[in-house]
């Protein structure tokens, strides 16, 4: 959670930096693990962003960067809240 005062305008920015040091710290990890031919790095991060008001998989977004991030915020104004996580693409399924 991206707290703190202000108004929305002042926590969106709050958490848009948070999330571009997030993505960051993942792109910077799977560099360097590739660049050392590190066995099983996979894909690049992939993110996930859920709108927290919505259900059943409406608004969901797949995204690569911040960018993607930043437009899928336009595409839906109306929703103040959000959840940004790390995509697992091969989770284990019990």
């Amino acid at each position: 959670y991206c707290g703190g005062g202000g108004g929305y305008g002042e926590k969106m920015a709050l958490c848009l930096a948070e999330a571009q040091r997030w993505m960051s710290e993942a792109e910077e990890t799977y560099d360097t693990k590739h660049r050392k031919g590190h066995n099983g790095v996979g894909d690049p991060p992939v993110w996930i962003l859920k709108p927290s008001t919505a259900n059943k998989g409406d608004g969901i977004k797949i995204v690569h960067c911040l960018e993607e991030v930043k437009e899928s915020l336009v595409d839906l104004p109306d929703v103040r809240e959000w959840v940004l996580q790390r995509y697992v693409t091969n989770p284990l399924l019990i």
